[in-house]
C-alpha cells in the first residue's frame, strides 16, 4: 500500500500553472508513492483535501468482502452501499461487481464516509510575478547581398532584439507618416551587439589571422566552429562601417573574455562581395549582427526598392499606436541585386600602336561556390560592363563592352590626356551592369603599363 499520494492539478490561483499536493500517512512501513494527474482547475486547499481523501480511500479499500445475495436482493447493483455486521461492529462496503446466477456472487470494498467530509483549509498564498515591462525593441535594417542564394534579392533584412523578448516584433511600413501596412514579424531575438575596439581592414579571399573583432552582445551567445564548418557557411556576421555600409564576414574562433564580451578571430573578410565596406578602421561602437535564422527578410515588393519608406515596429500584440512602437526612415537599395565587382584587372600595351588592352574576371552573386563548374553563372540577363577612365579622381571617359575585355586606343588616350599616349599610371574603375540594379560594385585600380 502507498505511504503517500501526490496529486497534480491546475492551480487557478497561480496563473494556471501546474500545482501539486501531497498526502502522507504518519505511520506505516511502505515506501510506495501513488500519483494522480487531474486536468482540473482548483485551489491548493481543494487539491490537498482531495489528495487526503484519495489516500485514505486507498487504505480503506484494502478490506474486501465476498458474499452471495439471495433472490430477495435482486434490486442491488454495483455502486450501492451495504452495511455489514461482524464482531459487533457495522462497516460500510460499496458493491463493485455482481454476477448473475443462482447465488449472485458479490464483490465489495470497504469505505469510510467520514473521509469525504474533511474541512477545507485556507488557500496558500502564491506570489505571482508581475508581468515584465516591455519597451521599444532595438531593430536594425540590413541591406545585404545574397548569402545562400535563396533569399529575396530585393528585400532588406531585419534584425530585432528586446530584453525581455515580447514574443515577437511586428514591423509595418509606409511611404508616408500614416497608412502603415503590415510588413513582417520578427519571431525570434537576433544576436546584436557593438564593437569594443577599432576594427581594421584585412585581406579578402583568405583567412585574416592578424585582426580580431571585440564585441559586446546585448543578448545571446556566440560559439566557435572549425574551419570546414565556417567554409560551409557557419558563423556569418555583419558589421556596419561609418558610412552605413555592412561588411559581411565570418569567424572561426569566438572566445568569451568578459560578461557578454567576445573576441572573434580567424576571420574571412569581405564575404559576398562586401570587401569595399572594409575601412581602416571601422571605429569602436559599430553595430554587430549575427546573420542567423533570426534575421528575416522584409515583405516589401521589388517596386519599393530605392523608395524612402517609414518603418514602424514594436512588440507584437500591442497596437501600432502604443508607446512601445518606434518609427525609422530607411530607404532599401536592394543590395541583393547588385553585381559583385570584377577582379584580377590587368592591362597590356601594344608597343607599336600604344593601344591598351584591359581585361578582368567577373564574379557572380548567384550559385558560384561549386568547384565542379567550369564557369560561374552569369547571374544577370546579359553580360555588360562599364569602365570609367579617371584623371585626378574625375571620370573623363566611360567605355562599354559585353565581354570582360576592352581596348583603350591610343587615339582615345591622346584625346583624354594632355600628354597623350602612352598613359601610365592609369586609374580606372570597372563595373558589371545589371538590368534590374544598374552599376554593380566598382573595382578601382591604378595600372602601371
Amino acid at each position: 500500500m502507498p505511504l503517500s499520494l501526490k496529486l497534480q492539478y491546475i492551480d487557478g490561483n497561480a496563473d494556471y500553472r501546474r500545482g501539486s499536493a501531497e498526502s502522507r500517512k504518519l505511520s506505516g512501513n511502505s515506501a510506495r508513492v501513488a500519483s494522480m494527474n487531474l486536468p482540473l482547475v482548483m485551489g491548493q486547499s481543494d487539491a490537498q483535501r482531495i489528495a487526503d481523501s484519495l489516500l485514505q480511500e486507498i487504505w480503506a479499500g484494502r478490506e474486501r468482502l465476498r458474499l452471495s445475495f439471495p433472490p430477495s436482493r435482486l434490486a442491488a447493483s454495483p455502486g450501492d452501499v451495504i452495511n455489514w455486521q461482524a464482531n459487533g461492529t457495522s462497516q460500510k462496503f460499496r458493491i463493485e461487481s455482481i454476477e448473475d446466477g443462482a447465488d449472485r456472487p458479490v464483490e465489495a470494498m470497504r469505505i469510510e464516509s467520514g473521509i469525504y467530509q474533511q474541512l477545507t483549509g485556507p488557500e496558500r498564498a502564491i506570489a505571482v510575478p508581475p508581468p515584465a515591462a516591455l519597451g521599444p525593441p532595438l531593430t536594425e535594417f540590413l541591406d545585404l547581398p545574397l548569402l545562400s542564394g535563396n533569399e529575396t534579392a530585393h528585400a532588406v533584412r531585419i534584425a530585432a532584439f528586446a530584453d525581455p523578448w515580447p514574443g515577437g516584433v511586428a514591423i509595418y511600413r509606409s511611404p508616408s507618416s500614416t497608412g502603415f501596412v503590415w510588413d513582417s514579424l520578427a519571431d525570434a531575438p537576433a544576436v546584436i551587439g557593438e564593437s569594443d575596439a577599432d576594427f581594421f581592414a584585412g585581406p579578402a579571399g583568405r583567412w585574416d589571422r592578424g585582426n580580431a573583432l571585440f564585441v559586446t552582445l546585448y543578448g545571446g551567445t556566440l560559439q566557435s566552429h572549425d574551419d570546414l564548418a565556417v567554409l560551409a557557411g557557419a558563423n556569418v556576421a555583419a558589421i556596419r562601417n561609418g558610412a552605413g555600409i555592412w561588411e559581411v564576414f565570418q569567424f572561426a574562433e569566438a572566445e568569451l573574455i568578459g560578461p557578454n564580451q567576445y573576441k572573434l578571430s580567424r576571420l574571412l573578410r569581405g564575404q559576398a562581395g562586401t570587401e569595399m565596406a572594409m575601412a581602416s578602421p571601422v571605429l569602436a561602437g559599430a553595430r554587430f549582427v549575427l546573420l542567423d535564422g533570426a534575421v528575416m527578410p522584409s515583405g516589401m515588393g521589388a517596386e519599393q526598392r530605392g523608395l524612402p519608406l517609414n518603418w514602424r515596429y514594436g512588440p507584437a500584440g500591442r497596437p501600432i499606436d502604443d508607446f512601445t512602437y518606434q518609427t525609422k526612415a530607411y530607404t532599401p537599395q536592394g543590395v541583393g541585386l547588385r553585381p559583385f565587382s570584377p577582379v584580377h584587372v590587368r592591362a597590356v600595351r601594344d608597343p607599336s600602336s600604344f593601344d591598351l588592352t584591359i581585361s578582368w574576371v567577373r564574379r557572380t552573386r548567384i550559385g558560384g561556390d561549386s568547384w565542379a563548374q567550369t564557369e560561374v553563372p552569369l547571374g544577370e540577363a546579359s553580360e555588360r560592363y562599364e569602365i570609367d577612365i579617371r584623371d585626378g579622381g574625375q571620370t573623363i571617359r566611360t567605355l562599354q563592352c559585353d565581354t570582360p575585355q576592352i581596348v583603350y586606343t591610343a587615339a582615345q588616350q591622346n584625346a583624354d590626356f594632355a600628354g597623350g599616349a602612352p598613359v601610365s599610371p592609369l586609374s580606372i574603375a570597372v563595373y558589371q551592369i545589371s538590368e534590374s540594379y544598374g552599376r554593380g560594385s566598382a573595382r578601382e585600380v591604378t595600372l602601371y603599363v
